[in-house]
């Protein structure tokens, strides 16, 4: 059996994992963007669809740096988050926006 090897500068692992996701997130978008313009309705990207996709990608960025002293990028990617979609995961959001605001995270 083949033993996979994870290498140091691998293109999705370790600190490039969110880069890869970001740049599948943006491929997505374009997509979405392209499709949206079209004559023809193609409607596998739904709105709905992206905005879950987006509060997904900022909410793993956001724990990628919860325990760091970084307290802007907390912040800010918890922001993303919430506005990209601010029904999904409330009480998530909310109760780590209140920990940020009281320093806890």
């Amino acid at each position: 059996m083949y033993r996979y090897r994870i290498h140091k500068n691998s293109i999705s692992n370790n600190e490039n994992l969110f880069r890869a996701q970001y740049w599948h997130f943006y491929a997505i978008m374009k997509a979405y963007k392209r499709r949206s313009n079209l004559e023809i309705k193609i409607d596998n990207l739904t709105k709905e669809y992206i905005k879950e996709y987006a509060s997904n990608y900022y909410l793993g960025r956001f724990r990628n740096v919860k325990h760091t002293k970084k307290y802007k990028a907390k912040f800010y990617f918890l922001c993303k988050a919430i506005l990209a979609n601010p029904f999904h995961r409330t009480e998530l959001k909310m109760k780590s926006l209140i920990l940020i605001i009281l320093g806890r995270i």
